[in-house]
Parts: structure tokens; C-alpha cells; sequence
């Protein structure tokens, strides 16, 4: 046997294999991105499938809730920093003309109950006074009496129509070397208060330093470009800066997630050896709130 036709039958066969080889990958690939192809459009489906549940489940609800459009609102002028007044009203989906309607309401660590008459507004439309105490959470429910005999489910009272608000606090600090002076500065931003006693009346800054010694700066409010350059003189220096910021623990109140800002209260200072800050806030009502800051 000739030794070229026999290299050259196997140069055949190996391209023959080759061609067969690529012919069956290309299959292979459009088979598979046909089948990821089906695979998107499978979860896409049932994510349109999964979104039209949620609204259908959503719409059954509404229709299923007996009572709708609740809503609270603070009586600032009759509220006090021990109590606080809250309207309530609501509307019903029916309810019997002769019907007695109450609003319950009691402490969340507490099984006894208080009752609030509710008066008729209009139509379907009712409404309660309800009292409350500022430190303490609340459920409640409504019930009606009478030609219809019907109770709501617990529900929880929103609680940032009625307590303190969260204080949005946030600090600065730049270092420099051995021996060269540490700058802290802090602000706080007050958001609207819900009451006048739930204003910040005054703020301060106690600078702990590592000799032992301390340094009390009060916080401005609202200062201007002067004012704040002023608080420390020798605060202007080049240095590596830390910023980050923190909120001092207290209940947040936020009606839908809306606060208009009211005040700035800001502090600064420039100093050798500062060890800790500790801030103290003191409101209207005398309640203060404070946080130690470390080096």
C-alpha cells in the first residue's frame, strides 16, 4: 500500500470527523441558547403571573376590609408631654344605622383595654378621641354593636404621629500627627417637631481630654458662615478627615416618610489630646438625650 494514500485516506477521515464535530457543536449551541431562551421567557411569565396574583390578592383585601381611610392626627394644642391627644377617624365599608361603635385601645404590654366613644361624622365616616401616653406603644381595635355585631383585627397605633421624633446626628473628626491637634465637629438636624415640647431647646459638647481636663462647647442653632468660624479660630488646618454619622436611639417620627427640616444645631472644636465627646441634648419638656463619642 502506497504510504501517501494512506496518510492522505486519514487526513480525509480527520476532516470529515472535524466537519462532523463542528456541525454537531453548532447544533448543540442554538439547542442550548434555544432552551435558555424558553427558560427567560418561562420566568418571565411567571413573574407577570406572580406580579397580576399580588394585585389581584391586594384588591381582594381592599374589598374584604371593613374598615378603611384610618387615620390619626395629633391634637397639638390639648397634648402635653405626659399625654397626648389623637383624633382618629375612619370609614366603613356598612355599618347599621342604630349601631354603637367604639374604639379599644390599650398599651401593648398590657391586656387592659380603654374605650373611646366614637362619634358619627358623616355618612360611613366615624371618628374617637384617644389619650396616650408618649413612652408607650398601642394597639387597638373597632367595634360595633348593635344591628351589626362586628370586631376589626389588632392593629397597631402608628407611633410616629404621637412620640419623639429620631435625632439625626452626625459627626467629623481630622487628625493630624503626634502633638498636632484633632478637629471634631458635629450636627444635629432637627426635622420639624410634632409639639413645641418636642423641641430641641439646647445642645452641648463635653470634650474629655487625656489630661484629665474637659472643655464644654454649646451647640449653635441655625449659625451662620461667621458664627461657625468663629467657634474655633485655629479649627483651619491640614489634615486627613473621618466622616460618619449616627442617630441618638429614640423613636422615629416621620409621617409617610416626610420630615420637613426646621433647625441646625452645630458645634466645632480644635484641641490636643481629645480623648471622648460626650453630646447632650435637652428638649422643651426637659427630656435629654446624650451619647459618648471615643477617639
Amino acid at each position: 500500500m502506497n504510504p501517501m494514500k494512506g496518510l492522505f485516506g486519514l487526513l480525509v477521515v480527520s476532516v470529515l470527523i472535524n466537519i462532523y464535530l463542528v456541525v454537531n457543536i453548532n447544533q448543540l449551541s442554538n439547542e442550548v441558547e434555544h432552551l435558555i431562551g424558553l427558560h427567560f421567557n418561562n420566568e418571565r411569565n411567571m413573574e407577570n403571573r406572580l406580579s397580576s396574583i399580588d394585585r389581584e390578592l391586594l384588591e381582594l383585601n381592599e374589598q374584604n376590609q371593613w374598615v378603611t381611610n384610618m387615620r390619626f392626627r395629633p391634637e397639638v394644642e390639648e397634648s402635653s408631654s405626659e399625654e397626648i391627644v389623637l383624633q382618629s377617624e375612619w370609614t366603613f365599608r356598612e355599618i347599621g344605622e342604630d349601631a354603637h361603635v367604639t374604639m379599644m385601645y390599650r398599651k401593648e404590654n398590657s391586656s387592659n383595654w380603654n374605650e373611646a366613644e366614637a362619634t358619627l361624622e358623616a355618612g360611613t365616616i366615624y371618628s374617637s378621641e384617644l389619650r396616650l401616653n408618649p413612652n408607650e406603644s398601642y394597639v387597638y381595635q373597632i367595634v360595633s354593636e348593635g344591628g351589626m355585631n362586628r370586631t376589626t383585627n389588632e392593629e397597631r397605633i402608628p407611633e410616629h404621629v404621637y412620640q419623639r421624633q429620631s435625632l439625626q446626628l452626625s459627626k467629623s473628626t481630622s487628625r493630624g500627627g503626634a502633638n498636632i491637634p484633632m478637629l471634631f465637629s458635629a450636627t444635629i438636624h432637627e426635622s420639624e417637631a410634632l409639639f413645641p415640647f418636642y423641641e430641641i431647646e439646647s445642645a452641648t459638647a463635653t470634650f474629655r481630654l487625656e489630661d484629665g481636663s474637659e472643655i464644654i462647647e454649646p451647640f449653635l442653632k441655625n449659625p451662620n458662615e461667621s458664627e461657625m468660624n468663629s467657634q474655633n479660630e485655629s479649627s483651619r488646618y491640614t489634615s486627613t478627615s473621618v466622616t460618619s454619622s449616627s442617630s441618638l436611639q429614640t423613636d422615629t417620627a416621620i409621617d409617610e416618610g416626610v420630615v420637613e427640616e426646621a433647625n441646625i444645631w452645630y458645634v466645632q472644636l480644635q484641641e490636643v489630646g481629645i480623648g471622648s465627646v460626650e453630646i447632650e441634648v435637652t428638649y422643651v419638656d426637659g427630656y435629654k438625650l446624650s451619647e459618648t463619642y471615643h477617639k
